[in-house]
């Protein structure tokens, strides 16, 4: 990536980085509170309600947001003919959820019991389609802090209401209000501050090159969230609901956490990748510096969470979770290989190859309700690492799908990941030992990988890799240690 390229992402990763942290820390503690509120129960039959409601959300964004952002030149009537494009689509998913809830409700679950959830739940189709390209707008200006900011005032209003009905034995009800009452708080919000203005027009030249994109993104992003959720819907009708909710919770954790960090590149890459779509030396230069960083960044979280699992049991699920340790330890290591996958979506979209990305959906789709369905006659324990396999096997089809356009080859790849990995992931497997064999050894382990990867950072760099070392040690921990010594 050019240096100012270079240097725009890493500014605003600053700035998305405290967002995404002060997002997090609100979100860890809600989830500790309503973990030891709710039921395993109470959490599958929201994460029913959620699969349903993301599928039918995907339909109606039609990549309509995304197109705004990727496309170079959008100008008013660009996204005034995007906005209407999304309050149509936004309007006619609403009423087919409103009107066909009892039908979702019997097929994911078996009777009627999700109704009225589903139909609370179809305003927030609604709401999205008329903030979506506001959204987009603030993305594509890079005014990733103002927006995240926005973000967390409706958050904090959506999880005090959420944190209170449950208190007050609502049930699965309390989390579908917090959706609810964040989506509202954010569409006033941004109707007040009215920073971007849309008109109610369809400008019949712009439709075109909107759907073509949209069409394509959208096929992508239907089957992206048929392979997030599916994996519920199977759980859900082949195990207990109770089992559902039970695997969810360490999953839908591990989904939080990676969900911000890799959330931060997607987001900062994804309009400035788009600027720069027209050079491939550049794209290629980009792909091998951000697949090594989201790599190294990926293993570091897996690390942390793999030997803290149980403290984060104790912690932010509590004791009533413990069985779940193995479960979260599978969903930890995953986090490796769905960073790539991530960054590999925003370089689908960047580079506008969208028909290569639903096609590299639909077969993880086939893959992950194959995995998953044989995972589950072996309990959740199979379907947790049906999904872990699902999860890798997705990041080779994306690379295969896309090296025509990036230019990096399968060699080049992966000396580059190996060379920012290996130390980071020797240090795991020495640490993993240690858990595992002596007393205490949850607490011995994280302490000496955390002990020997601050050393190393301070002591020889270089072990890290050279992606890493030039882009984060040189800048921070260099500067860092300059302090130090004055």
């Amino acid at each position: 990536m050019a240096d100012t390229n270079t240097d725009k992402a890493i500014k605003g990763a600053h700035s998305q980085t405290l967002v995404v942290a002060i997002r997090a820390v609100l979100s860890l503690l809600y989830f500790s509170i309503m973990s030891r509120l709710l039921s395993p129960a109470d959490f599958g039959y929201f994460a029913l309600i959620t699969a349903v409601t993301n599928i039918l959300n995907s339909l109606s964004e039609a990549g309509l947001g995304s197109a705004v952002i990727q496309k170079k030149e959008a100008g008013r009537d660009f996204r005034s003919t995007a906005f209407t494009l999304s309050l149509i689509t936004g309007s006619f998913f609403t009423l087919i959820l409103f009107i066909f809830a009892e039908q979702f409700s019997n097929m994911v679950c078996g009777t009627d019991t999700l109704t009225l959830a589903f139909r609370m739940m179809s305003a927030i189709i609604f709401l999205q389609s008329v903030n979506n390209i506001t959204w987009a707008s603030y993305m594509k200006k890079l005014d990733f802090f103002k927006f995240g900011i926005l973000q967390i005032s409706a958050e904090v209003l959506g999880y005090i209401i959420g944190i209170i009905l449950a208190y007050h034995g609502y049930g699965f009800y309390a989390i579908v209000w917090v959706s609810i009452s964040y989506q509202i708080s954010l569409t006033i919000i941004l109707a007040i501050l009215r920073k971007y203005d849309f008109k109610i027009i369809i400008v019949k030249g712009y439709i075109r090159g909107i759907m073509r994109y949209g069409g394509w993104l959208t096929g992508a992003v239907i089957l992206r969230n048929f392979t997030d959720e599916i994996d519920k819907i199977i759980i859900g009708r082949l195990l207990p609901i109770t089992d559902l909710g039970a695997i969810n919770r360490p999953s839908g954790f591990v989904s939080r956490i990676s969900s911000s960090v890799n959330g931060i590149f997607d987001t900062v890459l994804f309009p400035i990748l788009s600027s720069i779509q027209d050079s491939p030396d550049q794209i290629s230069r980009a792909y091998i510096k951000v697949m090594s960083l989201i790599s190294t960044f990926s293993l570091l979280m897996a690390s942390f969470l793999t030997l803290g699992s149980k403290l984060i049991i104790d912690i932010f699920f509590g004791p009533q979770w413990e069985k779940l340790q193995l479960i979260l330890v599978i969903f930890s290591l995953s986090l490796v290989v769905t960073g790539f996958s991530r960054i590999a979506d925003s370089f689908f979209r960047s580079l506008g190859i969208v028909r290569n990305y639903f096609f590299a959906r639909l077969i993880n789709w086939v893959i992950s309700i194959t995995l998953v369905s044989i995972g589950c006659y072996f309990d959740i324990l199979g379907a947790a690492i049906g999904m872990a396999l699902a999860s890798l096997l997705s990041c080779i089809i994306k690379y295969l799908m896309q090296v025509k356009y990036i230019e990096v080859s399968f060699k080049e790849l992966m000396m580059s990941l190996l060379d920012n990995i290996k130390y980071p992931a020797v240090l795991l497997i020495v640490s993993s030992v240690i858990m595992v064999t002596f007393p205490y050894g949850d607490y011995v382990g994280i302490a000496v990988y955390s002990l020997l990867l601050l050393a190393s950072l301070f002591l020889s760099p270089k072990l890290f890799g050279k992606v890493f070392q030039e882009v984060v040690i040189d800048r921070y921990v260099s500067k860092f240690k300059k302090k130090l010594s004055r």
